[in-house]
Parts: C-alpha cells; sequence; structure tokens
C-alpha cells in the first residue's frame, strides 16, 4: 500500500463514525416523523435495520460509480467510447 492509499483510508477511518452518527440521527428523525414521536427509541431493530439499508445503499453506489468509472477507463485505454449511464 502506498502512502496516497494509506491517508485515503485513514480519511475513511476518521469519517466512519460521523457518518454512523448521520445515519443514526437521519434514522430517529425519518422514523419517528412517520409512525410518531419515541417510535424509533421503543423500536431499535427498526433503527438498526434502517442504518444498515442507508449504509447498504451508499456503498451499491459507491460500488457502481467505481464500476462505471473503470469501464469508462478501460473504454479509453483500449481507444472505444464510454457508453453513458446517465
Amino acid at each position: 500500500m502506498n502512502t496516497h492509499e494509506l491517508k485515503i483510508f485513514n480519511t475513511l477511518m476518521r469519517q466512519a463514525p460521523m457518518t454512523a452518527q448521520h445515519y443514526f440521527l437521519c434514522a430517529i428523525e425519518n422514523i419517528d416523523k412517520e409512525f410518531g414521536d419515541g417510535y424509533a427509541q421503543e423500536h431499535p431493530a427498526l433503527l438498526g435495520a434502517y442504518i444498515q439499508t442507508a449504509a447498504l445503499d451508499y456503498q451499491a453506489g459507491v460500488i457502481s460509480a467505481t464500476i462505471q468509472t473503470i469501464g469508462a477507463d478501460i473504454c479509453t485505454a483500449l481507444g472505444e467510447r464510454a457508453p453513458s449511464y446517465e
């Protein structure tokens, strides 16, 4: 692992608690908005499922964007036009 990659991973490690807190606070706000004040606190399994779903959705988006970028880079290297995914 080179220095640049190490810096990226260190940044991601520092950001992880902030991301978890963001998901947590959004989950409480949205669950309580949908089901009434205090519902999230009374239903921790729903809170956990919400947070897990948000994290998995973000992960899927990052993976998809990365695959698209790699595909475009391969097309460029081969001298072909990259497909549009928009």
